[in-house]
């Protein structure tokens, strides 16, 4: 355990930056997209250089990427009623996610990197979601489907309900 001095008076700048640093206080400075609903072994946010390690509760902030370890995972109740779910080993990083529920329309654009991800879609407008790996881009149709990155140039994607809509990134090959 670390041992302050009772001498030690941190000056007011020094209390300041520590209040500023909070996870609360990281969560007003951004926008939020969601909240962590569950955490098995260990899940990450990545904002900028900072990473912070991930609780039930906690928000999900916009352009952040999310992961997972060798024995982690991760489900997220997105703004929308959308859920998102990572498995062992998984990356994804929210580029975009806006929903006005007065509306009910936004917009989600999200980067599988690796591993493993369940999507099941809100409220917006089906075509409003898309999902990118570096080998295809997946145009969800309002559905309920699982994709995996085998490797940078292989995805696997399995729709439980719905359909998707999956266009190469390398040619302009579609499939749905």
């Amino acid at each position: 355990m670390l041992r302050i001095p009772s001498s030690f008076r941190p000056s007011a700048f020094a209390v300041a930056a520590m209040l500023i640093l909070t996870p609360t206080a990281l969560a007003q400075e951004f926008e939020t997209a969601g909240v962590v609903i569950e955490v098995r072994d260990s899940g990450l946010q990545k904002i900028g250089g900072s990473s912070t390690w991930l609780s039930t509760g906690d928000a999900v902030i916009r352009n952040a990427a999310l992961e997972t370890d060798r024995l982690g995972e991760l489900a997220v109740d997105m703004d929308d009623g959308s859920r998102l779910t990572l498995s062992p080993n998984s990356e994804i990083v929210i580029d975009r996610f806006v929903y006005d529920p007065d509306a009910r329309d936004g917009a989600a654009v999200l980067t599988l990197a690796r591993g493993t991800l369940r999507m099941i879609t809100g409220h917006m407008p089906s075509e409003r979601y898309q999902v990118q790996t570096t080998a295809i881009s997946i145009g969800v149709r309002g559905t309920d489907f699982s994709a995996k990155v085998l490797d940078p140039s292989r995805v696997f994607v399995i729709v439980n309900r719905g359909a998707v809509a999956v266009t190469s990134r390398t040619s302009s090959a579609e499939f749905i």
